[in-house]
This record gives structure tokens, sequence and C-alpha cells, in this order.
């Protein structure tokens, strides 16, 4: 069973930036006054190991599906990428499952355990599917979890009744095998879509770490936006706020209110997307996928 805090403390700075974190069992510390600039190396990256879903949700943003394509050599592409940066360099923990559902990747459990011995944490994004089966694959997947992940964010999707006992039963699996934090992710479009969110927010307050609410965005299948009424509606809730978090797209909506104090950093300002296409490419998030550095991998 992993120990997070047999790994010590980390630590990245970049005065240039006005940037000095502190990372230790999980836990980010940001130092100093005002607001870190731009980072070129970043705290954070989401990663996209594939296209592929075995759902076909109207809301996704990337347009994931069931003919999507796994990305190949993801393991020798982290290293190759990973491997030639400095400790400063590093990013504490990564994200996996930007462009696709990563539990369908053939390497996937092997991708969490090469980022593990880069020295990076790694978490993903899951809709719950594969974890809910009685499957080899599941069991394996809950193993590598345990022994090498961080942190899992379930999407929490009620638009079928099969998908909502899914993740229900994956956030069971997760909470009965142990050792991981659990988060839930959940989409915000109108005031119905919060009245939901309060219910299972009701059903799994004692459970999971976090709640990660994310903004719909037309993009993708998703051809609308979240209602300001919406998020207003929802800052009106008696909610413990310290298990609350908020997708980068929340950004404004958030700086215009004083319902609740957070910690604001601009979108993409401390995190980037990566994809570990045909050529590495870094992107300015999941949202835009728009390369702004393209690496040619040559296998090591």
């Amino acid at each position: 069973m992993k120990d997070w805090t047999s790994w010590g403390i980390k630590r990245r700075v970049f005065p240039d930036k006005n940037y000095n974190a502190i990372w230790y069992n999980l836990k980010t510390l940001r130092l100093g006054t005002g607001q870190a600039s731009e980072l070129d190396y970043p705290e954070f990256y989401d990663i996209g190991i594939n296209t592929k879903c075995n759902l076909n949700c109207p809301m996704c943003y990337v347009s994931a599906k069931s003919s999507g394509v796994n990305y190949t050599d993801i393991c020798e592409k982290a290293k190759f990428f990973f491997g030639q940066m400095t400790e400063n360099e590093r990013p504490f923990q990564v994200a996996i499952g930007s462009t696709g559902e990563p539990s369908l990747h053939e390497s996937f459990c092997e991708f969490l355990e090469t980022l593990f011995y880069l020295g990076i944490v790694p978490n993903y994004t899951t809709n719950g599917i594969t974890i809910a089966e009685d499957s080899d694959l599941s069991t394996k997947i809950l193993d590598y979890t345990s022994r090498f992940v961080g942190g899992v964010a379930v999407s929490a999707n009620e638009w079928s009744e099969h998908i909502s006992k899914a993740w229900r039963r994956a956030i069971y699996k997760l909470d009965t095998f142990g050792n991981t934090n659990i988060n839930i992710h959940y989409i915000i479009k109108d005031i119905e879509s919060v009245n939901k969110f309060l219910d299972i927010y009701k059903e799994f307050k004692y459970t999971v770490l976090y709640f990660v609410l994310l903004p719909l965005m037309p993009s993708g299948r998703s051809k609308e936006k979240y209602s300001k009424d919406a998020f207003e509606y929802l800052l009106q809730q008696d909610l413990d706020w310290g298990k609350i978090a908020f997708g980068a797209h929340f950004y404004n909506s958030l700086l215009n209110q004083n319902k609740i104090k957070c910690y604001l950093y601009p979108p993409e300002s401390l995190s980037k997307n990566l994809l570990l296409d045909n050529t590495i490419k870094v992107t300015p998030s999941s949202f835009n996928l728009n390369p702004i550095k393209e690496i040619k991998y040559e296998y090591m």
C-alpha cells in the first residue's frame, strides 16, 4: 500500500514567475504574495491518452466516442516527456482522462505505475462504467489505483438509470477497496441540475473528499452554456463550501460574488493539457486543444 508521506516534501520555485510552492502528502501549499505568472513548467497537467469512450454523453465537451482511438506508447511517451525535466520542472501531479475514458486504454494501469515511479502523483477521471463491472479488468484497475493513485474523480451522470447506478457502484467499490481519495465531478447547467446535485451532495458528503462542479459549456457535443440563475441559486444553498471545488470556467462567476471565500487563479496559469498522440502536444486546456507546443516523440 502506498504511503505518500514517504515521498517527503517537494518544492518548486520560479522566482521570475512569482511562484513558490510546496507539496506534501497530496497537499500543495503556494507561498508568497500576489498572483503567479503563467508557468512555463506547469504545476499540474491534464493528460489525454485516448479519444475513446463507452458512453455518448450529450454534454461531452470533447465528443469522445466508442470509435475513438487509444494513443500508442503512452508509458514511453511519459518517460520521454517528463524524464527530461528537472525535479523543479516536473509537475507535482497529473489528472488522466482529459479527452476520453482512460480505463478503456489497454495500458492504463501500467501508465499509472509509470507516472508513480517518475515521482508524479497520478489521478484520473472516470465515468465509472468499467470499475462498476464484475471483471478481471475492474479488479486490476482497483488494485493499481490502490497502489499508485492519489485520487479518482467519478463523473456523476444522471442522464440514464444505467449510468446512474454504474457510477454509484464505482464509488462504492473504490471506497471499499480503500487507500484512494474519491471526488465527484458534476456538471451544472440549470436550476434543475443544481437540485439534483444537492441530492448527490447529501448522499455522498461523508464518502468523497471533494465535489468538483463544472459548468456546462458550448463545446463538443454540448451546444448550451450554464445559466447565471443556476450559479446564483447554487450560492444560496447551505453547503460545506470547504468540500466544493469549481472548474476553471466558473472563474469569472466566482470573481463577481462575495458569498464564499475561495482561492482563485486565472485558468491555464498553473496547468496545461498534455496529449500523448503521435506527436506529444501541450495545449492550453482540455477545452482548447490547439497546440502551443509539439514535441516529436523519439523512442528511448
